[in-house]
């Protein structure tokens, strides 16, 4: 007599389905509001993120228009006047998917439902989280891969030299008097405001911890309970506020350089572009596992007008 084999199939019953899409529900919003350290470049407190080109989009085309014309002293009746005209340029930036995914296998769900405990939801945060430091990278340094810009590497800066006149002919303000260090502050924004003949006016600037910290515990002079950044920031007439940013220091890119960056937080000056926010794809079945993609798309940063910001290196 041959002995019956029963084998048990590994699949989700009604009950546990029911269950599952319910858990489901309630980690897609937890995962919305989970809070994180600050991504401040992902998370919009840097640069403001622009929606604007929708879900889909491939590619984003910005138009620049330069006035152009003259006018002069006219006599009766004259016929020759001067003309006023615009000219406009086009630019297009390809838009780049990042994508990461999450999942539990079958065994998870069914123990999380006999149990009565709720699936575990990190590991939907955890696809996010890596989502969002891959954007916030990205807005910082660009990809040179993907052809995607970011800040301090973006064509349309400008750079200021700093005078090496610190001790041991450094650039740094660790190295430099109070006085040479308010010079220094002062001369990245001027050069802003001087290269675009005051149309410019920066308003945040971006350095390392060190040197934030540098400036806010240092006397303006030996006779002065005022730091040198309350100065800097009480005489300084563009530049509002100081951001103390990891992502300034240390910089790739430069050389290995710490860096200070400033510009007009202005939608009009520039732009994170992001088409498609953050979201969850349907779960597909994998063998054993349900596996749920996640999906972001970016432009990168997108600078409109040259000149309008400026970084200095070496600080």
């Amino acid at each position: 007599m041959k002995t019956k084999h029963f084998v048990k199939t590994s699949r989700l019953d009604d009950q546990d389905s029911i269950f599952f899409e319910r858990e489901l529900e309630h980690i897609k919003e937890q995962t919305y509001d989970v809070k994180f350290p600050r991504l401040k470049f992902a998370e919009g407190d840097l640069i403001p993120i622009s929606f604007e080109a929708g879900a889909g989009a491939r590619s984003i085309t910005y138009e620049t228009f330069t006035m152009l014309g003259v006018a002069k002293i006219i006599s009766d009746y004259a016929d020759d006047l001067p003309r006023g005209d615009v000219k406009g340029k086009e630019t297009t930036v390809n838009v780049r998917d990042l994508g990461s995914s999450f999942g539990w296998n079958v065994r998870e769900i069914k123990a999380a439902r006999r149990t009565g405990k709720p699936l575990e939801n990190r590991k939907s945060q955890a696809a996010r989280r890596a989502m969002f430091q891959l954007l916030d990278k990205i807005a910082a340094f660009g990809d040179k891969a993907s052809g995607l810009q970011g800040l301090i590497t973006h064509p349309n800066i400008s750079e200021v030299v700093l005078p090496a006149d610190g001790t041991g002919s450094s650039t740094k303000l660790k190295d430099k008097t109070p006085d040479q260090m308010l010079r220094d502050l002062n001369a990245i924004p001027t050069a802003i405001v001087d290269n675009t003949n005051g149309v410019e006016s920066p308003d945040t600037m971006l350095m390392p911890h060190a040197q934030f910290e540098l400036i806010s515990n240092t006397p303006r002079s030996t006779h002065s309970d005022v730091s040198v950044k309350e100065w800097f920031l009480r005489n300084n007439e563009h530049i509002k506020e100081i951001i103390p940013v990891v992502k300034m220091k240390g910089v790739e890119s430069e050389g290995g350089e710490d860096v200070i960056v400033c510009y007009e937080r202005n939608p009009q000056t520039m732009t994170l572009e992001i088409p498609d926010p953050f979201e969850i794809e349907p779960g597909e079945r994998r063998g054993l596992e349900m596996v749920f993609p996640t999906l972001l798309s970016t432009g990168g940063v997108i600078i409109y007008y040259p000149l309008s910001v400026a970084k200095a290196v070496g600080a």
